[in-house]
């Protein structure tokens, strides 16, 4: 059965590139690619600079355009297998 991690590797972009170290790891082991697309999105998501998901009522930030910020830490995060490949 396979089993799906988000993962942020180090090392290049290039999407044939087999080697790589793991800086980022979700600690989980999806059963399903949705379920693991889904932890993804949510460690991917934006927020505003107050820290509120980007989409939820920040009062600080109703009615006024603010930036939004993704985690330093799951920048260019991709979906592995339980062998360390590439699924996404």
């Amino acid at each position: 059965m396979e089993r799906y991690s988000v993962v942020v590797e180090s090392g290049s972009c290039s999407q044939d590139y087999k080697k790589w170290e793991e800086r980022a790891n979700c600690g989980h082991a999806h059963r399903a690619i949705e379920a693991a697309t889904a932890c993804m999105a949510k460690l991917t998501r934006r927020y505003c600079q107050h820290g509120r998901p980007q989409g939820t009522a920040c009062r600080h930030c109703l009615g006024r355009a603010q930036g939004s910020n993704q985690s330093a830490m799951w920048f260019g995060a991709t979906l592995h297998n339980q062998d360390g490949e590439r699924v996404r």
